[in-house]
């Protein structure tokens, strides 16, 4: 049996990635630290999104493979 990865650390191995990423072209663009708040929510928001949207998913795919339904 193959070992999966593990997601959700995956996923903030992602953030982290990308608000280091963001930090360093901050830093050589000159962005304000408002700008960069804000594009910060803004991922914060859509990872949110996305991580409830991949729940209902994936429960209604658990819900159509049950046979007792």
């Amino acid at each position: 049996m193959r070992n999966r990865p593990d997601r959700v650390a995956f996923a903030f191995g992602l953030v982290f990635l990308g608000l280091a990423a963001l930090w360093l072209v901050s830093q050589l663009v000159g962005l304000a630290p408002v700008t960069v708040g804000w594009m910060v929510a803004g991922g914060l928001m859509a990872l949110g999104l996305a991580g409830i949207v991949s729940a209902l998913i994936g429960t209604r795919r658990r819900h159509a493979d049950d046979p007792h339904r």
